[in-house]
């Protein structure tokens, strides 16, 4: 799958329509976030419980994370592939390569 396939098929999921714009932009920016510290969780719990990591549950919550990024990169009108150009290009720079 291509990720302008994934995004065609997330936006199919997308039900935060009848939201204002800037209502969508700041649901979708918290819900990132929010999603962020759940795979934060996901690693942090096996440190503390002295477990492995649970892979499954790690796909699923960056998956998430995806979600609401690809939504609010439509939302903006930001083609993906932009981002990924860009977010290349600066480590790059950054990194001297």
């Amino acid at each position: 799958m291509t990720f302008e396939e994934y995004q065609k098929a997330a936006l199919a999921t997308a039900k935060y329509d009848h939201l204002h714009y800037d209502l969508q932009l700041s649901y979708l920016a918290l819900q990132n976030a929010s999603e962020a510290g759940e795979t934060a969780a996901e690693i942090a719990k096996p440190l503390r419980k002295q477990q492995p990591y649970n892979d499954e549950n790690i796909k699923a919550e960056l998956g998430d994370q995806l979600w609401y990024i690809v939504n609010i990169a439509a939302l903006r009108g930001i083609p993906l592939q932009d981002i990924l150009k860009y977010n290349i290009d600066k480590l790059q720079k950054r990194h001297g390569s």
